[in-house]
């Protein structure tokens, strides 16, 4: 059996808010937004812990923090892929 840690919790964010996110950027190109599917799909996520929010650089990354948008509802995802 394996022995959990105090890190399990995070990893499971981690995982749980990448899966979010990416259901998130489906939903957009595909229902809400189709003009914008080149751009959110050259869009490389990158995690970052701390942050607080999801964020996006001239090049083309976007950030997020796990720990907050694990909370979110796929809706408000995809609403922050949108806005950025």
């Amino acid at each position: 059996m394996a022995r959990r840690t105090a890190a399990t919790p995070q990893v499971d964010n981690a995982e749980a808010a990448r899966t979010r996110l990416q259901a998130a950027r489906a939903k957009a190109i595909s229902n809400v937004a189709p003009y914008f599917g080149t751009a959110l799909s050259s869009m490389v996520m990158h995690e970052v812990r701390g942050l607080g929010t999801v964020a996006t650089d001239t090049r083309w990354r976007f950030y997020y923090d796990p720990d907050v948008v694990v909370d979110w509802s796929v809706g408000e995802c995809v609403a922050a892929w949108l806005h950025e």
